[in-house]
C-alpha cells in the first residue's frame, strides 16, 4: 500500500523530460504539417498527370501514364498514415505534457507506437522488394553471359 502512494507522489517526468517532449512535439507538428502539404502536392501532381493521361494521343503512352498515376494514388495512400500518426502523437503529447493527463500519454506513445511499426513495415517491404529487384538482375545477366 505504501508503496502506490509513493509512486503517485513521484512525478513520472521530470521537468527536463517535460521540456524534450515539448520540443518533440513542435518538429514533429512541423514535419507531419511538411508531409500534408507534400501529400497536397503529390495529389495535384496525380491530377495534373490524369489531366496528361486524358490528351494522350498515343494509347501505349496512355497506359503508361495510367500506370505511373495509379503508382502515385498508391504511394499517396501510403503516405497519409505515418504523417497522421505524428501528428496525432505531437498533439497528443503535448496536450498530455501540459494537462499532466495519463491518458493522454498513454495514446501519444500509442500513435507513436503505430508510427514506428508502420515505417518498420514498410521499410522491410522495399527492402524485400530492392532484394527482389537485385535477384532478378542478376539472373537475367548471368542467363545472357551463359
Amino acid at each position: 500500500m505504501e508503496n502506490n502512494s509513493i509512486a503517485e507522489k513521484d512525478p513520472m517526468l521530470n521537468y527536463q523530460i517535460k521540456q524534450d517532449l515539448l520540443e518533440t512535439s513542435r518538429w514533429g507538428k512541423i514535419l507531419a504539417l511538411i508531409g500534408y502539404v507534400g501529400l497536397g502536392a503529390m495529389v495535384l501532381f496525380f491530377l495534373l498527370m490524369v489531366i496528361r493521361v486524358s490528351f494522350a494521343t498515343a494509347i501505349s503512352r496512355g497506359l503508361q501514364m495510367s500506370a505511373l498515376a495509379f503508382f502515385y494514388v498508391i504511394v499517396v495512400a501510403l503516405y497519409v498514415f505515418p504523417i497522421t500518426y505524428l501528428y496525432r502523437f505531437s498533439n497528443q503529447i503535448r496536450k498530455a505534457v501540459l494537462t499532466d493527463e495519463e491518458m493522454l500519454l498513454t495514446t501519444a506513445f500509442h500513435s507513436l507506437k503505430k508510427l514506428f511499426r508502420f515505417m518498420g513495415i514498410m521499410t522491410l517491404a522495399i527492402l524485400s522488394l530492392y532484394a527482389l529487384i537485385v535477384v532478378i538482375f542478376v539472373t537475367r545477366f548471368l542467363m545472357k553471359t551463359v
